[in-house]
């Protein structure tokens, strides 16, 4: 998924994508050739991640 797409899915800025990768709280970016990429079912299991969190709290 390209930036554009995870931000549209996920509400939040390219800048905070981006951000919150470099600091480990994003799936990290996968390189094919000479464009960066999430993978969708890593950014899926992240929105899971983020629902189940809400649900211990």
């Amino acid at each position: 998924m390209s930036v554009e797409e995870v931000s549209a899915l996920i509400g939040r800025s390219r800048s905070t994508i981006y951000q919150d990768e470099k600091n480990g709280m994003f799936p990290k970016l996968v390189k094919l050739g000479s464009s960066t990429r999430w993978l969708k079912t890593e950014v899926l299991a992240w929105i899971e991640e983020q629902a189940a969190k809400r649900d211990r709290g």
